[in-house]
């Protein structure tokens, strides 16, 4: 029963966590409908699994499948990561 409970909720933090960052991501374009001064706050927040998209959003790689690609697999670690923390900690 713990671990149905560590499963589930690290589940739905590492849905929230990596679609904030991965929504900052794609709007930190002048040209996205979202853009504003909150996606530095939530980029700085949402560092850990940014930081490889933000660094190739940065050099000049605008390919959104390819950002969209290493925030699935950002998601995954996430996941296994928050799971094992939960799971030990119970």
């Amino acid at each position: 029963m713990k671990d149905i409970y560590a499963y589930k909720k690290s589940l739905i933090f590492s849905i929230c966590y990596v679609a904030l960052a991965t929504m900052a991501l794609f709007s930190m374009y002048p040209d996205s409908s979202f853009h504003g001064d909150w996606t530095i706050y939530v980029m700085l927040f949402t560092l850990p699994t940014s930081v490889i998209s933000f660094g190739l959003l940065y050099s000049g790689i605008v390919n959104k499948g390819i950002i969209l690609m290493i925030q699935i697999i950002m998601f995954f670690l996430t996941w296994l990561i928050t799971y094992r923390m939960m799971k030990a900690k119970k």
